[in-house]
């Protein structure tokens, strides 16, 4: 059941393209009278455009007066993206042209449409469901090929029908779980192989998309890489040198960086934030020790993190606790410095001389192959919004809490509960039963027009 009636819903308008001179400008008039507003709009126009085909209009203000001519194309409902009758008008692009349709729009009896809107009444005329109407905000603001390529596919339908999977299991086994309390002469006892087959069958597939979740947000959002190890290494250099310009001050005296600085690069379709830091170790500089303070910040935000130190260099007891400190998550050794020392054969990670022509192209590559494992580019059923993200980890524990009933012989009666709050927070995630509260949230992030 969907939280709103789309029946109550007047008429909008709003610029579907942004503000400025351009070659045309679109503005989208959407609701029951979207054709009457049209033809007080065109009252030349002699008979109802054909639907979805480019009618050729002379616009008029509302004392008649023409101020362009324009191409209208008419989406009669259901068969539109909002499900209503919509109108679409494509104008010379000129701010002062877009501004005047819109008034004279407004006139015509059409409200001026709010952040989301027409996003919003596809999704409660059952155009998109909800994680698509996220999956359109999600394609408008994704900074990179990858990102765009996930929110296309989800606009798709690729995470609804993963979860469509998923109810459809937890549902075959409250169904049994069910029969067996209401009806037990006729359905049986309780079948725990039957009913766990179906609710492993849910777990696992939430598990995996809950896997893919930080993924996901990071094909979304940037994978942090943080630039670390001792004063003087060639932290900064390496920075620069992977972001292809001069960012970071690099002086040979240690503890030059004192601050954190980002940088953002893109490699293998994501879009990556560089993060310089400040050198590591004891200090009683104040303004040096808070850049220390702040690099290990860093170090716990960062996705993946890159240890530099200059090659040929002796271990001390505090590198070794520190590249220990980083073990079982995406890390790598960096050896600088190789044009005046080389490394031990048996050192792992990469060798570099920062400043030479083949550095950038070297630390690329290596960072790529962090990115190919831990983060690859196919967003096509990764789960982004948080908002999902939080609704699935919920989903998860109450269909584990379920088998763990079913296994500890619990009355049926619990174990069920477990599985229909499950059910519940699926529908939430898919808005059947979002607040009218939530979706103002959701939808006010779109844009104007969409």
């Amino acid at each position: 059941m969907r939280p709103s009636r789309a029946a109550d819903l007047d008429t909008i308008v709003a610029a579907a393209t942004p503000a400025g001179r351009s070659a045309i400008a679109l503005v989208r008039i959407s609701g029951g009278r979207a054709l009457a507003v049209l033809r007080s709009l065109a009252p030349g126009l002699a008979r109802p455009p054909r639907a979805r085909r480019a009618t050729l209009v002379e616009l008029r203000d509302p004392l008649g007066n023409p101020f362009d001519r324009a191409l209208a194309t008419y989406y009669p409902a259901p068969n539109s993206f909002t499900g209503e009758d919509v109108v679409e008008i494509a104008i010379h692009g000129n701010p002062i042209l877009a501004r005047k349709l819109l008034a004279a729009s407004a006139a015509a009896g059409a409200r001026e449409a709010e952040a989301g809107e027409f996003s919003r009444r596809a999704f409660l005329h059952a155009k998109l469901g909800l994680t698509e109407a996220e999956s359109v905000r999600e394609l408008i603001d994704a900074k990179t090929e990858a990102a765009a390529l996930g929110a296309l596919r989800r606009l798709s339908g690729s995470l609804s029908g993963r979860l469509g999977r998923v109810r459809e299991s937890i549902l075959l086994a409250v169904t049994l779980w069910t029969a067996s309390i209401d009806f037990p002469e006729q359905a049986g006892e309780e079948d725990p192989g039957a009913i766990g087959g179906h609710l492993g069958d849910a777990h696992r597939e939430l598990a995996e998309l809950l896997r893919c979740a930080a993924a996901g947000a990071r094909v979304f959002s940037g994978v942090r890489v943080a630039i670390v190890g001792p004063p003087n290494a060639g932290k900064s250099t390496i920075f620069n040198a992977m972001l292809g310009r001069d960012r970071a001050i690099v002086t040979p005296h240690p503890g030059t960086t004192r601050d954190t600085l980002e940088g953002e690069i893109e490699l293998e379709g994501l879009s990556i934030i560089l993060i310089d830091t400040a050198g590591l170790r004891e200090s009683a500089e104040p303004v040096e020790s808070e850049g220390i303070v702040r690099a290990r910040d860093e170090i716990e935000r960062a996705d993946v993190v890159l240890y530099v130190r200059e090659a040929g260099e002796r271990w001390t007891p505090e590198d070794r606790d520190f590249w220990s400190e980083l073990s079982g998550r995406p890390r790598l050794l960096v050896s600088n410095k190789i044009d005046v020392r080389l490394p031990e054969p048996s050192e792992p990670g990469v060798r570099v001389c920062a400043v030479s022509p083949d550095a950038p192209a070297v630390l690329r590559a290596a960072v790529a192959g962090i990115l190919r494992e831990e983060f690859h580019a196919d967003a096509s059923t990764q789960v982004v919004s948080g908002r999902q993200r939080d609704l699935l980890d919920r989903a998860e524990k109450e269909v584990a809490r379920a088998i763990e009933s079913l296994e500890g012989r619990a009355p049926a009666e619990i174990s069920v509960s477990h599985a229909e709050e499950a059910l519940g927070i699926l529908r939430d995630l898919v808005g059947e039963t979002t607040t009218e509260d939530a979706l103002d949230r959701l939808f006010s992030r779109f844009c104007i027009g969409k």
